[in-house]
């Protein structure tokens, strides 16, 4: 913040307007923050939430690359029936676990492990199969033609 935004919130409230001002801003943010912080009632469970969140990012960086923004879509309604969640019961989640900007972070932080993981696991697959083209290649390198 500013220092001549600090600097102005006294003289804001040495006015009558500006008393007003200021106290229907304190009242508004509070109520916007009571208003957030209930929690839905069909919330989906932490685990579905960041499987999805992986599965979305995914959907994402496919996207980024072939740019086909509504196959995308289509793609991610897909994932969320899998779960049996609908997209506004999604985004409700989404909406109320982003309020605790630090339980957020640790919930981006796992997806980023398990996306990590993912990636981990399909290099090895890759590198196996590479090896089996090769000794297969080797294999038949080496076996003698017939006549």
């Amino acid at each position: 913040m500013k220092l001549s935004c600090v600097l102005s919130i006294p003289n804001l409230r040495r006015s009558k307007t500006g008393r007003s001002l200021f106290a229907a801003g304190l009242i508004g943010v509070s109520l916007l923050f009571a208003g957030c912080t209930d929690r839905p009632s069909d919330l989906i469970d932490e685990e579905t939430y960041i499987n999805i969140l992986v599965e979305i990012h995914i959907l994402h960086a496919v996207d980024n690359k072939y740019e086909d923004y509504r196959k995308t879509l289509d793609m991610q309604e897909s994932v969320l029936e899998h779960y049996d969640i609908s997209i506004e019961k999604f985004d409700r989640s989404h909406q109320y676990y982003s309020l605790d900007t630090d339980a957020q972070r640790e919930r981006i932080s796992k997806a980023r492990d398990l996306l990590n993981e993912e990636l981990a696991e399909l290099n090895r697959k890759l590198v196996d199969m590479e090896r089996e083209k090769r000794e297969e290649e080797n294999e038949e390198d080496e076996e003698p033609e017939e006549e």
